[in-house]
């Protein structure tokens, strides 16, 4: 029961943050550069906020925090997914009915917004749908580093940037990728256990770089 505070606590933390970005973007007299630093900015404000209290808490909580961090599906019982599938369930039929609307977007701005798409609208919706979807799962496990970005890299290399099938594909390939990297934090250190954030981040770190060299080079 613990556990459950904490990651409320979490879950509202990331809103907040993503508010702030959020509130700052949606000003028409910010640069890109400028969006960018606000951006860093408060992720380290509250990066250096979570180490603060990590350094006034007791070693039991500090070493929970520091297994959080690293993401960790040691921990996780089948009472996390049912408390997350509400959240899941209507961010995710939130982002799949703006799927049209994200097909005419690909294709610029200003272009879909002569189609009638109201790009700030779609914007809002789904930055709002997707920070809650994506604050809901990693308050219960942790950030799992490089999922978010390799696994759509990787769909778009076999299906393409079409956001009708981007999207759906992307949530089932990394659904598909994280029990597989699982097994091997359970068995790449014998007699250990490896935070699942740590071998997805040592697998994603390298093979997006490898993505982004060959696209440079195509």
């Amino acid at each position: 029961m613990a556990r459950r505070p904490r990651a409320r606590g979490a879950f509202l933390g990331a809103l907040a943050v993503t508010a702030a970005v959020a509130s700052l973007a949606a000003s028409h007299r910010v640069e890109l550069a400028d969006l960018l630093l606000a951006g860093i900015a408060v992720s380290l404000a509250a990066s250096a906020l979570s180490l603060g209290l990590q350094a006034t808490a007791d070693a039991a909580t500090t070493f929970r925090a520091v297994r959080w961090s690293l993401g960790s599906l040691a921990t996780i019982g089948w009472d996390a997914p049912l408390l997350l599938l509400p959240a899941v369930v209507a961010a995710g039929a939130v982002l799949l009915t703006q799927l049209r609307a994200l097909q005419t977007l690909a294709a610029g701005a200003h272009q879909a917004a002569t189609q009638g798409v109201n790009v700030r609208r779609v914007r809002a919706v789904c930055l709002t749908a997707g920070s809650v979807l994506v604050g809901a799962v990693v308050a219960a496990v942790g950030p799992l580093a490089f999922v978010g970005l390799l696994v759509p890299h990787l769909v778009r290399q076999v299906h393409g940037h079409a956001p009708r099938s981007l999207l759906p594909l992307s949530a089932v390939a990394g659904a598909g990728l994280l029990p597989l990297a699982d097994g091997l934090a359970r068995v790449v250190v014998p007699g250990r256990e490896l935070p699942v954030g740590v071998v997805t981040a040592l697998v994603g770190a390298p093979t997006l770089l490898a993505l982004l060299v060959a696209r440079r080079r195509a």
